[in-house]
Parts: structure tokens; C-alpha cells; sequence
């Protein structure tokens, strides 16, 4: 059964097994380490992981379990629901999950490692473990699931799931533009709750011309000072200052006009971001949009920036339809 993003429930869900991904990716970077501790921590990584998704199937299906569930219980739940049985679906790896969590409860109780083997296994069959779940009872792919996922405006979902395309595609400035388009959207959108004086300044000047007479001075002055506000203001709802600083750095230089056209005098660094660059960009802007959604105050894109929306759409057309046809050939 598919999951809907609108719905609270399947949100919840969703939100699950995107952290059991970010649990999981932990402890495969912990097998990469030597020593003990690291071999302990991977294994209840890759234990929690499981056991974090087990309990999203418990929750999508109507599986009761409370915060005294034993694992074995969660999945003799799961192959022993009504729905589960009638839906033709199973637990992978049973016997295998099995060994994984007395090798938890073995590292857990008695501080005993798992061996290199059974580390390696850990890591093998519970991403195996992960992916099926995730395809068979989700109908999601294991390797597109990210916090994009979680966005519930479908206007800056689609956005930023284009940038994660062009990223794919290494097309790291346009991936960057892209999502720093769905964050002034989404910065517009919430600032009605925050505040009726400051907006981020949709029209930003070329820093490197001169700003000729005193009305552009004076005009450039009061937006940096809007942008200052809005700043001060992003920092209040849960941006890092370092993140922030990054994010200045590396932000598009755009100019947007009422029509929704939208002008890039990007110069220097800006104009060359790496893969690192657009993917740490990406990660921060939806990061930042879940976490005004969370906070109540529903970004979204406004009837004010359709046009923006329509015409970045219109003119990225090209590039992802390549991209398409690549895979397609592939």
C-alpha cells in the first residue's frame, strides 16, 4: 500500500523510514572505522534501523505494540496480521535478523563486539532487510527515500526533487539555483507569520557595478537591511549560524521579475559549485522547509511566485527530459 503524503499518519510513517535510513548510513560509516566500539555501534545501527522500520509497518497496518515490545514480537505481529497475510507479504531475512539481534543484545547486556564476519553480515541483511520492506509494504524505493519526502507542499516538493535530479545529473549550479528558488518561496510564504515589515528582497543588485545614483545606494541599503531582518528572523526559527554563513556563501545571486522571470548574476565560486557544494545546499534548504512545516507555519509556494514556479519548470524542461531519456536508455 502506498503512502500519501498529505495523510498525518503516512507522514509519520514516512518520517520513520527516512531516519532508519539516516540510522542505517550511520553505522555502514562506523564499519569503516577499526576498533570495538565501532563495531558495537554499527551493530546497533543497523539493529535500531530495523527495529525503526518493523514498528512502521506496526503503525501502517494497525499492528499494536507499545515501548515493551521485544523484537521477535514485533515480527511474529507483523507475519501474524490479517492484512499482512492477505497482502502476501512477509519479513526478509527472518532467520538473519534473528542472528542481529542477539548480536545487539550480546553487545548491549555483555559489551561484546561481533566479530568482522558478523559485523558485515549485520550491515548486508539489514540493508537488504530495509530495501524489501521499503518496496514490498511501502512502495518506495530504498534509494529515493529522502527528506524531500517529507515536504507537503507539492509545488516545493516537485522543486526540490528536480534539484536532486540535476544533481544526479552533475549539473551542480542549476541543482543549487533550483533550491535556493524553493527556499525564497518558502522564506515568502511563512513571513506573514513572522513578520509584516521584512520579506526577502526578491531583487538582489550586481555587487560587482557600481550602483551609480543615490536612490540605488539608498534602495540597496534598506534591502540589505530587509535581508539582515529576515536573517535574524531565520536564525529565531532553528537555523544554525555556521549553516546559515554556508548557505550565504554559496546562495545564487538572483534577480526575479513580476513576470517570474528569473536573472542568475552569479560570479566567482557562486557560478562553480561542487557536488558536495549543491548536495550540502539541497540537504539545508529541505532540512529548513520540514522544519517550518513542523513548527506550524506551512510553507508554500504563493500565488505571488506561480510565476516563478511556472517559468524555473518551463525553463528546466530541457535538462530533465535529457535526464529522462538517459535513464531511459540506460
Amino acid at each position: 500500500m502506498a503512502l500519501n503524503h498529505t495523510d498525518e499518519k503516512d507522514q509519520t510513517i514516512t518520517r520513520r523510514l527516512i531516519l532508519a535510513k539516516h540510522m542505517f548510513l550511520h553505522g555502514a560509516e562506523h564499519i569503516t572505522h577499526v576498533g570495538d566500539l565501532n563495531k558495537i555501534l554499527a551493530i546497533h545501527h543497523f539493529h535500531n534501523a530495523v527495529e525503526i522500520v518493523l514498528k512502521a509497518v506496526c503503525t501502517h497496518f494497525g499492528i499494536h505494540y507499545d515501548e515493551k515490545t521485544k523484537f521477535h514480537e514485533l515480527i511474529r505481529g507483523i507475519e501474524t496480521n490479517e492484512h499482512v497475510k492477505g497482502a502476501n507479504l512477509a519479513i526478509p531475512n527472518k532467520a538473519k535478523l534473528v542472528q542481529l539481534n542477539r548480536a545487539r543484545n550480546m553487545a548491549q547486556h555483555d559489551g561484546l563486539p561481533p566479530a568482522d564476519t558478523g559485523t558485515n553480515e549485520g550491515r548486508v541483511f539489514a540493508e537488504d532487510t530495509l530495501r524489501e520492506i521499503c518496496r514490498s509494504y511501502f512502495k518506495l524505493d530504498w534509494d529515493d527515500l529522502s527528506q524531500v519526502d517529507l515536504i507537503g507542499d507539492s509545488g516545493l516538493r516537485d522543486l526540490m526533487q528536480k534539484g536532486r535530479a540535476l544533481t544526479l545529473k552533475e549539473e551542480y549550479r542549476k541543482s543549487i539555483k533550483v533550491s535556493y528558488v524553493a527556499f525564497v518561496c518558502a522564506s515568502q510564504s511563512i513571513s506573514s507569520y513572522l513578520t509584516q515589515d521584512y520579506t526577502l528582497p526578491l531583487t538582489v543588485h550586481d555587487p560587482y557595478h557600481g550602483l551609480g545614483s543615490l536612490d540605488e545606494k539608498i534602495k540597496f541599503l534598506l534591502e540589505t537591511m530587509h535581508a539582515l531582518e529576515l536573517n535574524m528572523i531565520l536564525l529565531h526559527t532553528g537555523i544554525h549560524i555556521r549553516e546559515l554563513r554556508r548557505f550565504t556563501d554559496l546562495r545564487p545571486l538572483l534577480g526575479f521579475t513580476d513576470g517570474g522571470q528569473i536573472y542568475d548574476y552569479s560570479k566567482g565560486p557562486r557560478s562553480t559549485p561542487s557536488g558536495e557544494d549543491a548536495t550540502w545546499f539541497q540537504s539545508f534548504v529541505t532540512d529548513q522547509i520540514v522544519k517550518w512545516q513542523t513548527q506550524g507555519f506551512g510553507p508554500t509556494i504563493t500565488e505571488n511566485d506561480r510565476p516563478t514556479y511556472e517559468y524555473l519548470c518551463h525553463e528546466l524542461e530541457g535538462s530533465l527530459s535529457q535526464q529522462d531519456n538517459h535513464q531511459t536508455n540506460v
